[in-house]
């Protein structure tokens, strides 16, 4: 019993404090994995969801080598949508960036979402791709995404209960690292999405919509970073 306890407390001391060995809050290494607490807020309404968006979450990013990366996000929103009413909302998502130069990046993406209420489950996927690219403002560092999601998900047959949104888009991120554990950024997004129809009947089409989203994001890294080299 004393032995476990001792063993808690020197886990405890190196997570959280600046005691011998490696805490989560100590200055990063170049190439060492960066961990992050997300948080954003903003409008799906577009989308069907009622203001405000609020999402939180994880988010890893381990460089590999010089030229690759890799990174990963799981998160969490409450929005709710306006005919369903309560929602609850959990993605994860994976990313793998190629630098050919050091400005940038080609990027492949696979997120998975499922929402489930009272009233029904839905899980999809969302591939998308695009490109990064690292920028500065006045002096911070950043980086810009633009990645285009492809539409998934089935339409027509007994087995679409649900019918796929078949939601397709193009969204831009830009963030800057401000501070040595704060960053932050704006996300925007046009989508093209259709509205349920009869599964059954694929001649009878599906209404589609253009949209938009918009939603300010907070980053903080746990271990302080350089707020003059890029990332």
């Amino acid at each position: 019993m004393i032995r476990d306890w001792w063993l808690v407390k020197i886990m405890l001391c190196a997570l959280v404090l600046n005691c011998p060995g490696k805490s989560i809050f100590a200055q990063a290494r170049e190439g060492e994995a960066r961990i992050l607490a997300d948080g954003e807020i903003g409008t799906e309404a577009g989308l069907g969801y009622k203001l405000p968006h609020i999402l939180v979450g994880m988010a890893l990013e381990k460089p590999v080598g010089t030229r690759w990366e890799a990174q990963g996000r799981v998160s969490w929103s409450p929005d709710r949508k306006y005919v369903a009413g309560g929602d609850n909302q959990t993605h994860v998502a994976g990313s793998v960036l190629w630098w050919p130069i050091p400005k940038v990046a080609l990027i492949a993406s696979a997120g998975y979402t499922h929402q489930w209420n009272a009233d029904f489950v839905k899980n999809d996927w969302w591939p998308s791709a695009g490109v990064v690219l690292r920028d500065r403002w006045y002096g911070s560092p950043g980086r810009a995404y633009f990645e285009y999601s492809f539409p998934t998900g089935c339409q027509w047959g007994a087995q679409c209960v649900i019918q796929s949104s078949r939601t397709h888009g193009i969204t831009g991120y830009q963030e800057f690292r401000l501070w040595p554990h704060w960053r932050v950024g704006i996300r925007g997004a046009w989508w093209r999405s259709a509205e349920q129809s009869n599964p059954l009947d694929p001649a009878a089409g599906r209404v589609w919509h253009n949209t938009g989203t918009a939603a300010m994001v907070v980053r903080y890294e746990f271990r302080a970073a350089s707020v003059d080299n890029p990332y």
